[in-house]
């Protein structure tokens, strides 16, 4: 049977245990929905939420998270905000309209001491302004889907090294983003 969509869909940020196959749309969870078990250190992207055989993907690396803020536009993003190796949250705090550029594949991939192709990391990226951001790539990112974040709204995607001059940003969920209600979740 096909999942059907709530108008509004759950998350649970401060678990403590994995989600499970009746983790499903009975409970607001849907393709997108986000699942942090702060104590295994995992964090869980629901791809189907059919009830009573929900699909949960663990989405986190066991590199480590990072949770960064800077007030960026028109600029590129660096080292210091988007690195590539660790989970990370990367809040834009700039109230104005702007392109937002990732170092290059080559940049990020020389962050990963002994990393291999086909590692991966989660990439959110919240809008804590009012006006529309635009995520761009680098020499060799390439990122499918929307690269618009609309005011107040966050896009996540998983970075997947290919080889270690390119890179691709697949969105694997959005959704909305106040600061002031300080939701994101710290690392874990």
């Amino acid at each position: 049977m096909a999942e059907s969509f709530p108008t509004v869909f759950a998350h649970n940020l401060t678990s403590t245990t994995d989600p499970g196959s009746t983790d499903d749309h009975s409970k607001g969870y849907r393709s997108g929905s986000i699942w942090v078990n702060k104590t295994g250190k995992k964090v869980w992207i629901c791809t189907d939420g059919t009830v009573d055989v929900a699909v949960w993907l663990a989405a986190s690396s066991a590199l480590g998270s990072q949770i960064n803020t800077a007030a960026l536009a028109d600029a590129t993003i660096t080292k210091d905000f988007i690195t590539g190796k660790a989970d990370v949250t990367f809040v834009n705090t700039a109230n104005a309209p702007g392109k937002l550029t990732t170092r290059t594949a080559a940049q990020m991939f020389t962050d990963i001491v002994g990393g291999t192709a086909g590692e991966s990391y989660n990439l959110r990226v919240c809008n804590g302004g009012n006006l529309p951001l635009t995520l761009l790539g680098g020499t060799g990112v390439t990122l499918y889907g929307p690269i618009a974040i609309p005011g107040h709204s966050y896009r996540d995607y998983v970075a997947t090294y290919d080889t270690s001059t390119a890179m691709t940003f697949r969105p694997v969920g959005k959704g909305e983003y106040f600061r002031d209600l300080d939701w994101v979740p710290s690392p874990l």
